[in-house]
Formats: structure tokens, C-alpha cells, sequence
């Protein structure tokens, strides 16, 4: 969180911050321990800019976030290997409220 705050001036610049990833995984290279939702939470009480959550959001974990400071979510897996995206959306929607 010292980088966080040391880059404040920074940040002027910056709508909105992709915290996570929150879950692992697939759609990266990268193989970098999740966040959680609990590192999600440290970013938003750091900052005063919204949060997108980002990584590993799925229809069975969403709702977890539902507490969580964060302004929306980003997904790309639970979209692309969708059978149904509306359907997804929906639920994604209605589980993340």
C-alpha cells in the first residue's frame, strides 16, 4: 500500500483502478498469487478513485464481492467460454449486486 500512496500525484491522471487479480487466473501468463477479495478491500480504503476488480471473477465467486468498496467488475473468461453471455451477464449482474 506505500506504492499506492506514494503515487497519489500520479494518479490524478487515472479514472478508475483494475485491482486483482482477485481469483486465479487463466487468461494470464503470469502465474502471480490472487489478491483476494481482502487485498481488493486494502486497495479501496488507499485510494479514492473506483475500483474494477479484475481476475477469475466467475458466476460461482461473484457474490463474494458484493461487500467489497469496488465500483464494478471486469471479467474475461466468464464471458468467452459462455455458452449463453446474456444469460452469464444476468447472473454475473444479479449475484454481484
Amino acid at each position: 500500500m506505500a506504492e499506492l500512496k506514494a503515487s497519489q500525484p500520479a494518479l490524478k491522471v487515472v479514472d478508475y483502478l483494475g485491482t486483482g487479480s482477485v481469483y486465479v487466473t487463466t487468461s494470464k501468463k503470469e502465474k502471480i498469487p490472487p489478491v483476494g477479495v481482502s487485498g481488493v478491500k486494502k486497495v479501496a480504503e488507499n485510494t479514492d478513485l473506483p475500483i474494477v476488480a479484475i481476475g477469475g471473477i466467475q458466476e460461482d465467486n461473484v457474490a463474494t464481492l458484493k461487500d467489497a468498496p469496488i465500483a464494478g467488475i471486469a471479467t474475461i473468461s466468464a464471458i468467452t467460454k459462455s455458452n449463453n453471455v446474456a444469460r452469464t451477464v444476468k447472473v454475473l449482474k444479479q449475484r454481484g449486486r
